[in-house]
């Protein structure tokens, strides 16, 4: 919709599996102008892309976020957007992304094309979109509302993804 976030704690299942297909994190879609996608990007060679797609009333963003080969392990990602604030923002393991990382865009990245139309229920897919993701998934969290960069910081205080037994929390 015009407003949302969507967090998903996933680890790829190999690293060169980031380059090799495209690999879908989630999917929903009305129809082909309004629609809301993020996979791995295959053909990226050694930029280890994550592609970020979104459209509403046909007014499209796509941001590709390169060089995630540092996210080998569990990554933590939330992508937050308003269209009433005009905001798209996304983080990785607590922190706003790197905006020098975008393919010569600047930030803040201006939201401004509504969605038309009710979500295709065929077409709302976590771990699939247009392919499978490869790897692992856990704690998905979808809101009707956009997050603050200090809801983002409390879910990962730390900048590390922690589970119980983890040796990072273990006493």
């Amino acid at each position: 919709g015009s407003e949302g976030a969507i967090r998903m704690i996933l680890k790829v299942s190999a690293l060169a599996d980031w380059n090799t297909a495209n690999r879908s994190l989630f999917g929903f879609q009305v129809d082909a102008s309004n629609r809301f996608f993020a996979r791995t990007t295959a053909g990226a060679g050694s930029d280890y892309a994550l592609n970020v797609f979104y459209a509403g009333g046909g007014v499209a963003i796509n941001r590709i976020l390169t060089k995630l080969n540092n996210f080998s392990d569990w990554v933590d990602i939330w992508i937050s957007w308003s269209l009433a604030q005009g905001q798209f923002n996304i983080y990785t393991n607590g922190i706003l992304c790197d905006w020098m990382r975008w393919n010569s865009e600047t930030y803040p990245v201006a939201l401004t094309g509504d969605w038309v139309g009710n979500l295709a229920v065929a077409s709302a897919k976590l771990g699939q979109y247009s392919s499978p993701w490869k790897g692992w998934m856990t704690h998905p969290t979808i809101l009707n509302r956009p997050v603050t960069a200090a809801e983002v910081r409390s879910t990962n205080p730390y900048g590390v993804i922690l589970s119980d037994g983890d040796s990072r929390t273990a006493g």
